[in-house]
């Protein structure tokens, strides 16, 4: 019987962390943290934190800078020519764990229907997808 009430109680703590969209949230900040790679990693949480509920009114901004886009998606241009291929959009959103898209609302995206896309777009359409991604986990 015992063993039943542990379950019972580690499913409802399950239930709640999911209800409010903890397991997202801490996904976004390890992947920035892994990103910047801050050298006092609790403090750089704490910030985060912080700023994300400073932001609360203003979805629009989420945990990631232009800057942190950017250098995504120069560390996929390996041969430095301002062009990848349209599908690292995807694997990049798939990296900050911003990728529950559905086949429906994938192929509706603009950068699904191209081959390759460049910085300034690669920026606007990940950064589009991670303020989505923010609005809805501060519903």
């Amino acid at each position: 019987m015992e063993d039943d009430s542990h379950y019972v109680n580690l499913q409802q703590a399950r239930e709640y962390l999911e209800k409010n969209s903890i397991p997202k949230l801490l996904e976004s900040l390890l992947a920035r943290a892994v990103l910047e790679r801050p050298p006092d990693l609790r403090n750089f949480l704490i910030e985060s934190l912080r700023d994300l509920k400073a932001q609360r009114e203003s979805p629009s901004m989420e945990l990631f800078t232009v800057e942190d886009i950017e250098t995504m998606f120069d560390m996929w241009d390996y041969d430095k020519v301002g062009m990848i291929a349209a599908s690292k959009v995807m694997e990049t959103l798939k990296a900050v764990n911003c990728s529950d898209l559905s086949e429906e609302e994938l192929r509706s995206r603009p950068w699904s229907q191209l081959s390759e896309v460049d910085k300034t777009s690669f920026v606007k359409y990940v950064r589009q997808e991670l303020e989505t991604r923010t609005a809805k986990m501060l519903k």
